[in-house]
């Protein structure tokens, strides 16, 4: 969706390029309040819960226990995307987003 030049009602810095309910919220915003709205994971691994990261607008669940980073349904091909789209700059941004956090 587009907004001609309104900023996101969430952070006001950012162009709103995303609509959540009613309001209008930049892409970094957007990612945020769908984290929020997610529920809580436990590792498949050690049964610990997961925090959650978001790492190139991207919603990814890591276990604080034994590292490991999980993804929900359309995660990976979200990835993919991002990837095909922006190459290899991409995937710099996101490893080190992932280590980062």
């Amino acid at each position: 969706m587009f907004f001609r030049s309104r900023k996101c009602e969430r952070c006001h810095n950012r162009r709103a390029t995303r609509k959540h309910g009613d309001r209008r919220l930049c892409e970094p915003c957007f990612a945020r309040e769908r984290a929020n709205e997610e529920d809580v994971r436990l590792c498949p691994v050690d049964g610990d819960q997961m925090k959650k990261f978001i790492v190139k607008d991207i919603v990814l669940d890591q276990c604080p226990t034994c590292r490991g980073f999980w993804l929900d349904g359309n995660e990976m091909a979200q990835i993919k995307e991002h990837a095909r789209k922006e190459g290899e700059e991409f995937g710099a941004g996101f490893i080190a987003g992932m280590i980062i956090g």
